[in-house]
């Protein structure tokens, strides 16, 4: 199975406009889905090529209008989110009591890229 190089976003931020690719990626592939303008919506590995992710699989999902990455299961309801240059955790609530601080300083292509790894590690184990 062909392993893709990094950075990632290099290689999958703009893709086929509305639709969903499945590349190659360590011993599965990754489920990649674009929105209407070819910008990378979504983001899952997979274990298997065609295959959509589930409810439970961890997945990256792109808000580029607000330079905003979050990492969470779709049912989630809390997860690690990257922007402006930080990563932190958070809920879907605004009140979490969470601290205010901007998240620890980390570059947007690395933090995907472990985000990335955390997916298949977590896909391997299950």
């Amino acid at each position: 199975m062909e392993t893709i190089a990094s950075p990632f976003l290099a290689r999958f931020r703009t893709g086929p406009a509305g639709r969903t690719l499945h590349p190659p990626w360590k011993t599965g592939f990754l489920c990649l889905v674009y929105d209407d303008d070819g910008l990378l919506l979504q983001a899952a590995w997979v274990p298997t090529a065609n295959r959509k992710p589930r409810g439970t699989d961890l997945q990256l999902w792109f808000d580029w209008a607000n330079d905003m990455v979050t990492f969470k299961t779709e049912l989630g309801l809390s997860g690690s989110f990257w922007s402006d240059g930080y990563a932190d955790f958070g809920t879907v609530w605004d009140d979490d009591g969470g601290d205010d601080g901007p998240g620890q300083p980390i570059d947007l292509d690395a933090w995907i890229d472990g985000r990335i790894e955390a997916m298949v590690g977590a896909r391997q184990e299950a």
